[in-house]
């Protein structure tokens, strides 16, 4: 297994990602879908180098986990041709940069005949996401882009009596329904979030997100009536 790893972290030396920041999303959870196909990894650190020597390692880990599941043995070589097919994509996470990759099993343990006869991918519906749409209040308060502003519009909102309370992040009931601005160091929004029950939506988008991927921030939150 050692010799595996290592092999693998050797590749880090000529690696370019894909593709930049967070439109590898959609081919990630494509990739994810398919593990029938691929086998995967991926690791999230301050750097591209560092998120990607993690994440090959943690492949090797996978790729030896499946083989020791298989009951064909690999042909000789077969670490060779699995360098040459491994894939990276590269997202973000907050402040942080994520490493993906992956490698199509077929590359390391070939299938016979048979096998390829009974495993014929199906054709796969193609899938059409709905287009978030934020509500005409979400416009509103997208607005608001650099952390200046933000008193101001929770501000307004009070005197307008549709606030019901509103405050820093630290003290935000656990059980609260409400809305979020994330501002970093440099007083700059880079996330809108709704918080209903333990979920968070980015309203930007429509997808899943939470305050604690973005390292380094503050949050003020604020409930509406």
């Amino acid at each position: 297994m050692a010799k595996r790893l290592i092999l693998l972290v050797g590749l880090i030396l000529g690696v370019m990602p894909l593709m930049a920041q967070d439109s590898a999303q959609p081919s990630i959870n494509d990739i994810k879908r398919q593990g029938e196909v691929y086998l995967y990894a991926e690791a999230t650190a301050a750097t591209w180098d560092e998120a990607l020597e993690n994440a090959l390692l943690m492949l090797g880990v996978e790729v030896d986990a499946w083989l020791e599941n298989q009951t064909a043995v690999p042909a000789e070589g077969y670490k060779d041709e699995m360098h040459r097919h491994i894939a990276h994509l590269q997202a973000s996470r907050g402040e942080l940069v994520r490493a993906f990759v992956y490698v199509p099993k077929a590359v390391i343990l070939p299938p016979t005949p048979i096998q390829m006869l009974a495993e014929r991918p199906k054709e796969q519906p193609v899938e059409t996401k709905p287009v978030y749409q934020p509500t005409a209040f979400e416009q509103q308060m997208m607005e608001v882009t650099d952390a200046g502003g933000i008193g101001a519009f929770i501000k307004r909102l009070e005197a307008e009596g549709k606030i019901v309370r509103y405050g820093k992040y630290k003290d935000m009931p656990a059980e609260i329904d409400c809305y979020l601005f994330v501002y970093n160091r440099e007083m700059k929004i880079p996330a809108y979030l709704h918080k209903q029950g333990n979920e968070y939506t980015n309203i930007t988008n429509g997808e899943k997100d939470h305050v604690t991927h973005y390292t380094g921030c503050g949050a003020w939150w604020f409930q509406l009536r």
